[in-house]
């Protein structure tokens, strides 16, 4: 008898602390939800995706993104090979690095990044062939492109140069844009730079020698290293430094068409 009461108790016990571990839990409960709402900051760690507004935006985003058009341009190809070393080389058979080549590897993986993240891009080469500045540009303005990125890589008759240098356009259609050509280089810079730990020369206007005739969008070139310097040659020999190089234009890229979206009114935000 005394057992039976002793487990009877027991049980009473157990009950009367599920209830009380209850009661407890609601009155948390409500005390949390009165806190958010008296105190908007408590909340700022919730996910977009639980927060209309921000779905909206980023939908609006992803519809302006669709509206954006890359065009990659991997410098010279084909009968030109750009810097080559050793330098003054007339023997094709002692070249031991042409710029075209670093070029094209550099775009295809930047191509690949962008293509993946699903932004619009084209090429004006994906393989070795000769190309007229006009003709890049008469492409890009066929396709009605947003942004034009040439890539290359520069040389100097000074081997101990090295570094990273961006080019742009005059920002003559900014407002078409919604960014001006010497922003949209320094976004790239930046990227570049921080990503390749090379030395930054800075962001330069185009040349006339440089310019692709007629282009209406906003033009970055990219001269990512000195073929002509050892160090910087050694890097774009490996396939580490390569990536590297497409991954900091692919984020300049990305800053590039954020704060084009931000000027149609859309919340930049990623992809």
């Amino acid at each position: 008898m005394i057992k039976m009461v002793r487990n009877y108790s027991y049980i009473i016990f157990g009950v009367a602390v599920i209830v009380f571990l209850v009661i407890a839990a609601t009155i948390l409960t409500n005390a949390v939800s009165k806190h958010e709402e008296n105190n908007p900051s408590f909340t700022k760690n919730i996910s977009w995706l639980n927060s209309p507004i921000d779905s909206i935006n980023s939908i609006t985003y992803k519809q302006k993104i669709k509206e954006k058009l890359v065009v990659i341009d991997p410098g010279h190809g084909g009968d030109d090979p750009g810097a080559i070393y050793p330098h003054n080389n007339t023997n094709s058979k002692l070249i031991e690095v042409s710029e075209k080549d670093f070029n094209l590897d550099i775009s295809l993986k930047l191509y690949d990044l962008l293509k993946n993240s699903g932004i619009r891009v084209e090429m004006t080469r994906q393989d070795d062939r000769t190309l007229k500045l006009q003709d890049r540009g008469e492409l890009a303005n066929r396709l009605n492109a947003s942004l034009f990125v040439s890539i290359h890589n520069d040389s100097y008759k000074i081997s101990s140069r090295n570094g990273t240098t961006t080019y742009f356009n005059p920002s003559i259609n900014a407002a078409s844009y919604g960014i001006t050509g010497k922003r949209a280089a320094q976004l790239v810079q930046k990227e570049l730079v921080k990503e390749l730990g090379t030395i930054d020369i800075g962001v330069r206007e185009l040349t006339p020698k440089m310019m692709y005739s007629n282009t209406k969008m906003p033009i970055v070139l990219a001269e990512v290293a000195y073929i002509s310097n050892d160090s910087d040659r050694q890097n774009l020999n490996t396939e580490k430094f390569r990536m590297k190089a497409a991954q900091g234009l692919y984020v300049g890229i990305l800053n590039i068409l954020n704060e084009m979206i931000a000027a149609d009114g859309s919340p930049p935000t990623q992809p």
